[in-house]
């Protein structure tokens, strides 16, 4: 016997009868995030490929900013994305065609959203195993000083997510998307320093990425910005993750320990990535 909300007691038949509700309840649930997922798989992906090579309507481009809006709004916190919960397989490549279209990386709120929108598909670890090297030859361009700090913050936001699989790791030093990263955090434009630490973090946790880190001069830019007063708590302890990811490699526990005078007179070398 149990208690009933009521605050009687029920019989065993009525103990399976709630059981079983809240797992219908449970089932509904879950099958509701997937529909939302499903159909926001349909409507992107007939959006993107009823857009002509060039010059898309007025309409089309309203269409496709409203459905991009919609889905960040809803799952822009991972604690209650229903996407990120979902198991319906997206479609990354369209996300990453659209990059590459004049009408999207030329216009600021068009790009963050596109942007956006990969950051969340990439925190699904499915979405980041189908992921190969032309998608960061084609994001790595927007981890950029020259472009707006949002559009920057997003990309390396992006880059953070996809570096937590090492073949990625690959694909992004193959690309030198490692430069780019460091650059932005040389720039010290707040907005885009706690991704861009995040993201560094990310790739120093694998060997291809500490010593295309360490090459680049990354010790060096990491111990700069931890030099900065009042440095938000984020992206010090960002920056310090990947110093301490970095002190695998024994060359760079040497470079951490020289007097910080030696570390300047070093001059990391960031290669602008055009």
């Amino acid at each position: 016997m149990g208690v009933c909300k009521e605050g009687g007691t029920c019989t065993e038949e009525q103990q399976l009868h709630y059981v079983s509700y809240f797992k219908r309840a449970h089932w509904m649930t879950q099958l509701m995030k997937e529909l939302c997922t499903l159909v926001y798989n349909l409507e992107v992906e007939v959006i993107i490929y009823a857009l002509p090579p060039s010059s898309p309507a007025q309409e089309q481009l309203d269409l496709l900013v409203s459905t991009l809006s919609s889905f960040s709004a809803a799952n822009d916190n991972p604690a209650t994305s229903p996407h990120l919960k979902a198991t319906t397989p997206d479609k990354i490549d369209g996300l990453v065609q659209l990059l590459a279209r004049p009408e999207i990386h030329k216009d600021a709120e068009r790009c963050a959203l596109v942007l956006k929108a990969l950051k969340i598909l990439s925190r699904r670890q499915d979405n980041r195993q189908r992921c190969g090297g032309h998608t960061f030859q084609t994001l790595m361009p927007f981890c950029s000083v020259k472009l707006l700090p949002a559009i920057a913050s997003e990309a390396a936001n992006a880059a953070l997510n996809l570096a937590y699989e090492p073949q990625n790791v690959a694909h992004l030093v193959r690309c030198k998307g490692e430069l780019a990263l460091l650059q932005l955090l040389a720039s010290g434009q707040e907005e885009v320093l706690a991704n861009a630490a995040g993201a560094v973090q990310t790739v120093c946790y694998q060997k291809e990425g500490r010593e295309a880190v360490k090459r680049g001069g990354g010790v060096a830019v990491l111990l700069k910005l931890l030099q900065r007063e009042e440095l938000d708590a984020k992206v010090q302890q960002r920056a310090v993750g990947a110093l301490h990811n970095l002190s695998s490699e024994a060359d760079a526990i040497k470079l951490v320990r020289l007097p910080m005078t030696e570390v300047w007179r070093k001059k990391p070398a960031i290669v602008p990535v055009e």
